[in-house]
């Protein structure tokens, strides 16, 4: 099971919607075949493994990160490739809460397999938080949500219109690898205007850029913005926004997506529930104070990444300056880079052991 898990994480991020699976065959105690989930589309991680294992697998055992699925999508039922390859046992760490696709432990078992579930252990816990984008759309409907902050040694976020730079370079290629591992990353436009940002993966060997996200009520967006340059770019704006405006950012390529204006900005729920119904379900929230405190005081931050450095910087707004609300925070992680300290907290802890609500369907259900 740690192979098939290893074998999820290193997919991380390149596989959604679609959840990120790892799946091993095991006949007399010797791995026959193993293999992962690639991308959406593609073939499942158990359809994967057993092909490589042919006719080996008969009697074997499956050891697979997620409950293997039950219905027809993009490609066939994976209980039927493992029905048909004569599996004998099948092993999972976690349970499919996606309608569309659960069930299939008892779809195997109705034809004679044995099915465990391992959802006490930490490894199933790690394949739980491996999948928080996937298992959190298939239970709300909404993205996961990563809020993403550098703070100085006096707990200052930003200083109002000037670009400062806080992290190190080791922390700042950590946030590219962040970058490559999210479907995209939100920013509001006083981000944009302030250090016209290129939210690229550029630090890294192997970059794979996310989706740009802007939350831009008027389209103040300059269409000349480096963020426009490349890649898939989305403004969420309200309807306020000029047709001008809107037709010289449709000329530079930019997706636009009208949402309803509320009090003080943009309804942020409806416009990530359009965002997740496009496939984008896990955002990095880089975005300043304004925009992080309307998505927490909205519920809808799943987990902050704190980067804290020695530079000092006494003036300047904090992460959660305009917020109304001061959430729960649970510390997951403690990780130094080069002069930087980093801290990921999860955002209002489900408690009872538990990070994330969703966490309970797909770990605690009894046998």
């Amino acid at each position: 099971m740690a192979r098939a898990l290893r074998l999820a994480r290193a997919h991380r991020g390149r596989t959604h919607p679609n959840p990120t699976v790892g799946a091993v065959v095991v006949r007399e105690g010797s791995v026959i075949a193993a293999a992962a989930h690639l991308c959406c589309g593609g073939p499942h991680a158990e359809a994967r493994a057993l092909e490589r294992a042919g006719p080996a697998a008969r009697g074997a055992t499956l050891y697979v990160t997620l409950e293997p699925c039950r219905h027809h999508g993009r490609t066939p039922p994976c209980t039927d490739a493992i029905i048909r390859a004569g599996i004998k046992r099948v092993v999972a760490l976690t349970r499919d809460p996606n309608p569309s696709a659960c069930g299939g432990a008892d779809a195997l078992r109705r034809a004679g397999l044995a099915v465990d579930f391992r959802c006490g252990t930490r490894q199933a816990v790690l394949a739980a938080r491996l999948n928080a984008p996937f298992f959190k759309y298939a239970t709300t409907g909404l993205p996961f949500v990563t809020a993403k902050h550098a703070l100085s040694a006096e707990g200052v976020m930003s200083v109002p219109g000037k670009s400062v730079w806080f992290t190190g370079p080791e922390a700042r290629k950590d946030a590219h690898r962040i970058r490559s591992a999210v479907d995209a990353v939100v920013v509001g436009t006083g981000t944009v205007l302030a250090d016209d940002p290129l939210l690229d993966t550029r630090l890294l060997a192997k970059r794979r850029d996310p989706v740009k996200i802007i939350f831009d009520t008027r389209l103040r967006t300059p269409p000349t913005a480096k963020l426009l340059r490349s890649g898939r770019t989305i403004i969420v704006h309200g309807s306020s926004a000029t047709a001008e405006r809107r037709r010289k950012l449709e000329g530079r390529g930019t997706e636009l997506f009208e949402v309803t204006a509320i009090p003080g900005g943009l309804d942020v729920r409806s416009a990530l529930l359009k965002i997740a119904s496009i496939g984008l379900i896990h955002l990095l929230l880089e975005a300043g104070p304004r925009l992080q405190s309307s998505f927490m005081d909205a519920g809808l931050v799943d987990e902050i990444v704190e980067y804290r450095t020695p530079r000092r910087c006494p003036s300047g707004l904090k992460p959660l300056h305009f917020s109304k609300t001061r959430p729960g925070l649970k510390k997951l992680s403690t990780r130094r880079l080069g002069r930087d300290i980093k801290y990921v907290y999860a955002v209002n802890p489900a408690g009872g052991g538990l990070v994330h609500p969703w966490e309970e369907k797909v770990l605690c259900l009894p046998e």
